[in-house]
């Protein structure tokens, strides 16, 4: 009976150290990781997750008052929070102080921001356009003292996000394939052949 016990109380101190470790480890992963989003090293941070196997999407919420070193890295970072939410973002504007000042102001919005006049295409698109429904969110910069600025961010949406990865990948702001030199040289050749920009993606899309 005493040894029945001996080995319960060793099985208990066993399971109470390897628990301290657990809880010690994730504690360490998630200070790497605010570390990373707060720094604002995407690639950092995604290793450390990756490592942790968290996600913790308010880490990457922008909020007012949040600063980056460079426009750059401010449109990754919300792009990257845009991923994990399940939406997309593009440039809504740029502004400059003064008329022949450099870039100064950045507007970024949902992909679904604003409105447009319903379009009726000559012939079926292979795939669907986005339907801009005004939505309202939108994260605003603001370049002072060296620093971009975050002065202004709405987190609310009037639709659904995605959740499917494979969905969220073909959303413009995710999906790299527009960004490649190979692509953006055949898209030269289209048009100095003369193709229309509708043409250009109906080729696009056979030759991808």
């Amino acid at each position: 009976m005493s040894q029945d016990i001996s080995v319960q109380q060793l099985i208990t101190n066993i399971d109470n150290n390897n628990l301290l470790v657990v809880q010690e480890r994730n504690e360490y992963d998630e200070q790497e990781i605010t570390s990373a989003v707060a720094s604002h090293d995407v690639v950092r941070a995604r290793e450390c997750e990756e490592m942790s196997g968290e996600d913790d999407i308010t880490s990457w919420m922008p909020h007012e008052g949040m600063q980056f070193p460079s426009e750059k890295e401010a449109h990754e970072f919300y792009n990257e929070y845009a991923r994990r939410v399940g939406f997309s973002i593009r440039t809504e504007s740029s502004k400059r102080s003064t008329s022949y000042g450099p870039v100064d102001r950045k507007y970024y919005v949902c992909y679904k921001a604003g409105k447009k006049r319903p379009y009726v295409p000559k012939y079926k698109p292979s795939c669907d356009r986005p339907v801009r429904v005004g939505c309202k969110a939108r994260m605003s910069l603001h370049f002072k003292n060296g620093v971009w600025i975050i002065i202004h961010f709405v987190d609310e949406h009037n639709h659904e996000l995605f959740s499917s990865p494979n969905k969220i990948r073909k959303l413009r702001s995710h999906n790299k394939e527009h960004l490649l030199q190979e692509t953006r040289e055949l898209m030269d050749q289209y048009k100095l052949a003369g193709c229309g920009p509708s043409k250009i993606a109906r080729l696009l899309n056979v030759t991808g």
